[in-house]
């Protein structure tokens, strides 16, 4: 999978429950799938962290994501602004 630029999609930048995030991952075509949501070795490599930080974070609530089989896959909005508050408490 290549790396894509993270991007956010302001129209979906609030919290989500876990239902509404399956079926905004459902609804979407494969390639705005990718740049919604990226697995977490994808989102551990853009974020220069290790995987079991994101897993940590996904744990810890402080970013969302959906789990599909075994994988996890981080929507990028809420990584987005997970990233935009520490840099800002930092």
């Amino acid at each position: 999978m290549p790396t894509t630029p993270l991007c956010l999609d302001t129209k979906f930048s609030s919290k989500f429950s876990q239902e509404a995030l399956l079926d905004r991952w459902l609804s979407l075509p494969d390639k705005e799938r990718i740049k919604q949501f990226l697995d977490t070795k994808h989102a551990a490599k853009n974020m220069a962290v290790s995987q079991r930080t994101i897993r940590l974070w996904i744990e810890n609530g402080n970013i969302q994501a959906i789990r599909i089989g075994k994988k996890y896959h981080v929507y990028t909005n809420s990584l987005i602004k997970y990233i935009s508050m520490r840099t800002l408490i930092s």
